[in-house]
């Protein structure tokens, strides 16, 4: 990404991951760490538990191939080590046929690395 180290505050990646291998994902992710100082934002509709017919063929539809379970997202993001998962919640799109899942990643710093040892 063409921007200097801790360019931004925050970054938000909203309904892309499912469009990215695991390792492309995992790689936006870091590179996203370079340039954010503090939180990324990772929001994307994830498969859920008594998915409707419906729900199943909108997905369908989508041209993202790489729909995860909320647990394969929080597998690739524990692999980015500069990254801390600190909160996630959900939301289900009206009427019901897309669950997002919308994680908050801490971003490690060494000011961060220094305050969590306190």
């Amino acid at each position: 990404l063409p921007f200097d180290e801790k360019s931004f505050d925050a970054g938000l990646l909203s309904d892309t991951s499912h469009h990215l291998s695991d390792e492309a994902f995992g790689s936006v992710l870091k590179k996203m760490s370079r340039i954010v100082s503090r939180y990324i934002i990772v929001s994307d509709p994830v498969y859920f538990p008594r998915q409707t017919p419906l729900s199943r063929f909108f997905y369908g539809l989508d041209r993202g191939g790489c729909f995860r379970t909320v647990e394969q997202m929080m597998a690739i993001m524990r692999m980015v080590p500069e990254c801390e998962l600190v909160q996630e919640v959900f939301f289900v799109t009206f009427p019901g046929f897309y669950r997002h899942h919308v994680f908050i990643l801490r971003v490690k710093t060494p000011e961060y690395e220094r305050l969590e040892k306190i």
